[in-house]
């Protein structure tokens, strides 16, 4: 299929976050930090189907909120960011940064 044609929300993720920012009615950051674990947007725990608990996502949208990136950095500056898996294709992604967070952004408003 081309590009967009097919929805992630069957794609398996992990995020290296601990904590995220909670946003308010119109999706803007409120500057408090959150531990995601025992949450809807715990996607560091363990493996998860990003489909998986989308709606109970803050507000109820889906994800578009900053992680909080937990991971060690390597000897190059850079941290672990995200696993993504699609069990389809069998493609796997592995994203690193030298940021100290990340956008996840599950197409709520596409």
């Amino acid at each position: 299929r081309a590009g967009g044609a097919s929805s992630v929300d069957k794609h398996v993720i992990r995020l290296e976050a601990q904590f995220y920012t909670p946003t308010d009615d119109d999706s803007i950051p409120t500057g408090e930090v959150r531990a995601v674990k025992g949450t809807p947007m715990d996607y560091c725990s363990a493996p998860r189907v990003v489909g998986d608990g989308i709606l109970e996502c803050d507000q109820g949208n889906g994800a578009d909120h900053n992680f909080v990136l937990s991971g060690a950095a390597s000897e190059e500056g850079l941290r672990p960011v995200a696993t993504l898996w699609s069990e389809k294709s069998g493609r796997l992604m592995k994203v690193w940064t030298t940021e100290p967070g990340v956008q996840f952004y599950t197409g709520n408003f596409l």
